[in-house]
């Protein structure tokens, strides 16, 4: 059994009280394997050089191996930037992170997979981020393909207000 999530290589407060150094903060994907059996029950890969943080993936996966996370990257703790500016997606056979990039002076929230209606197939869906524009202190909500991240946005809904950052969402479709 294997699951991903993000790892920091410092406890950002350690126990002995010391601050651990800006870039021991950086989040990277990582798989965590549990085999109780093995000598050595639990291994600890790095996935991804991209730093990022909140894996997610397609929820109809759960419990079952998946092909496909979904992260906020390009920000957050130990970057210098406290805010993601970037949505990817993590390709687990191949290795390979596809990242979507906002504008300058946006910033993303946590990606939500959301399954196209009929699709039974893995990763085919969209991914729903808030994004938040500094310059006008509004957020909108993105759509974008799973599928095709980097082509951006393929809808908007605007909003005439802010959501905090670290907004944390799900989605269940409607029956």
């Amino acid at each position: 059994m294997w699951t991903s999530a993000s790892r920091t290589p410092r406890p950002s407060r350690p126990p002995d009280g010391r601050p651990a150094p800006e870039t021991a903060l950086r989040q990277h994907l990582t798989r965590w394997t549990i085999d109780p059996g093995a000598d050595n029950p639990v291994s600890v890969r790095r996935l991804s050089e991209t730093v990022c943080e909140y894996p997610r993936m397609d929820e109809r996966r759960a419990g079952l191996p998946y092909r496909y996370g979904y992260v906020a990257a390009l920000g957050g703790p130990g970057t210098g930037d406290l805010l993601h500016r970037a949505i990817g997606r993590h390709d687990h056979a191949t290795g390979e992170m596809k990242l979507w990039r906002a504008p300058e002076h946006h910033a993303v929230s946590e990606p939500v997979f959301a399954a196209k209606p009929g699709s039974s197939e893995e990763g085919v869906g969209y991914l729903l981020a808030t994004v938040f524009d500094a310059r006008r202190n509004r957020s909108h909500l993105a759509v974008l393909d799973a599928m095709d991240l980097e082509a951006g946005p393929i809808a908007r809904a605007h909003l005439d207000h802010r959501v905090p950052a670290g907004f944390h969402g799900s989605f269940v479709a409607a029956a």
